[in-house]
């Protein structure tokens, strides 16, 4: 079944948004594992020393948050990339129509309204066939919880 080609780039960059949006959540709940009524879960530690004034080994009673004990490499949508052949139309329409959000791109009024559909057979090349490649790529792992983490590691 034909769709019009932006409505298919929305619902792909849409499901590569809401993707990202789950896995930020799962890291949400991962991390928030390691907080208890806000305060970091911590854990009692004997680490060795020398003793400045003796010189001897001695432990020492040190309390590490858990947090960052263990690694907090998110998995984000680094790259999304999906080839396909797609059969391409011209539909009978323009791009111009009613558009709910201002901040929705709006293509001029003269530019036809392009379909596409998946195809079984025949290839790239044929008349009205297509190679459609779609790539999305993501942003870095959030400041906010690079932050966090680094003033944990810099309070042991």
């Amino acid at each position: 079944m034909p769709v019009r080609l932006d409505q298919f780039l929305a619902a792909f960059a849409r499901a590569v948004a809401d993707a990202q949006h789950d896995l930020q959540r799962t890291q949400l709940g991962d991390l928030s594992q390691f907080f208890k009524n806000g305060s970091p879960i911590t854990v009692d530690l004997k680490l060795p020393r020398v003793s400045p004034d003796t010189g001897q080994q001695e432990f020492t009673e040190v309390r590490v948050p858990l947090a960052i004990l263990v690694n907090h490499d998110g998995v984000s949508i680094r790259e999304t990339q999906i080839t396909m052949q797609v059969e391409m139309n011209v539909m009978g329409e323009t791009g111009t129509g009613t558009i709910e959000r201002p901040y929705e791109w709006k293509p001029p009024g003269d530019v036809p309204v392009i379909s596409v559909s998946t195809v079984t057979g025949g290839k790239v090349g044929d008349v009205g066939l297509a190679q459609l490649t779609l790539r999305v790529a993501a942003d870095d792992v959030p400041e906010g919880v690079a932050r966090l983490l680094d003033h944990l590691n810099k309070t042991l």
